[in-house]
């Protein structure tokens, strides 16, 4: 007695592929566990292309962390002068004299 068994992730998001990849060795883990002979017929490799765009992601990621520690360290810069110039020099708009 044969069984046939079609697992596919369809056209779902890259997450559901890796999913039925994970899936897929669990059950060839179970299958060879119990002695069952298991042929893969067709297999399309969609994990590594997860793998890759999930490095990319985190990349740009990092990147975008990068730019905003660095905006926020010019803010800061920015907010000391501002202080600076009104606890030193005081109010510019002033006209009178002390």
């Amino acid at each position: 007695m044969s069984t046939h068994l079609l697992m596919s992730a369809g056209r779902g998001p890259e997450e559901c592929s890796w999913a039925v990849a994970q899936l897929l060795r669990r059950l060839e883990a179970d299958a060879r566990t119990r002695e069952v002979v298991v042929d893969r017929v067709e297999t399309v490799d969609t994990e590594r292309r997860f793998t890759l765009n999930r490095r990319l992601a985190l990349h740009l990621l990092r990147e975008r962390l990068q730019r905003s520690d660095a905006t926020a360290g010019q803010a800061t810069v920015t907010a000391r002068w501002r202080l600076h110039d009104d606890l030193i020099r005081g109010d510019p708009t002033r006209t009178e004299r002390p």
